[in-house]
């Protein structure tokens, strides 16, 4: 019963080391993922009162129809937007 008890003991040890490694190997693998998807970003900063376009929610395949809605402007850092009539959206 002793040896029994002593190589539990040694297993649940190696389990917790193991639990670390596993932890250790997923932050890794997220750190890559995460580095393979932004890799083309193009990062950019807004400044307050800059005219920004806004993407269309319904923009049909016709010839004459705009993807992009009028200008909005930036209110604060957080991107609070404003169109042009100054209602908040």
């Amino acid at each position: 019963m002793n040896e029994n008890d002593d190589s539990r003991r040694v297993d649940l040890d190696l389990l917790e080391q193991k639990r670390q490694l596993a932890a250790l190997k997923r932050l890794e693998h997220k750190r890559r993922v995460k580095r393979y998807f932004n890799r083309k970003v193009n990062s950019r900063d807004f400044i307050q009162g800059d005219l920004v376009l806004k993407r269309r929610l319904l923009a049909s395949n016709n010839l004459g129809v705009p993807k992009l809605e009028q200008t909005e402007k930036v209110l604060t850092s957080c991107a609070r937007l404003q169109d042009l009539t100054r209602t908040i959206l």
